[in-house]
């Protein structure tokens, strides 16, 4: 995750939300709809540029 570059534009708690989220769905331990909620989520409560970065996190 660190080798994309988005951490700049996220405030710490953000990045480490992100992280968990994607690191629970890489170990199996989240559902991938589940996974893709917690971002949407995530993304709603955000402003532009954060809301375009998680969508896209999302969308991969």
């Amino acid at each position: 995750m660190d080798g994309i570059g988005f951490q700049q534009f996220f405030v710490a708690t953000n990045y480490k939300k992100v992280k968990t989220i994607l690191n629970e769905y890489c170990d199996n331990t989240k559902d991938t709809i589940d996974s893709r909620v917690d971002l949407l989520q995530l993304a709603k409560s955000k402003l532009v540029p954060e809301r375009n970065i998680l969508l896209a996190i999302e969308a991969s």
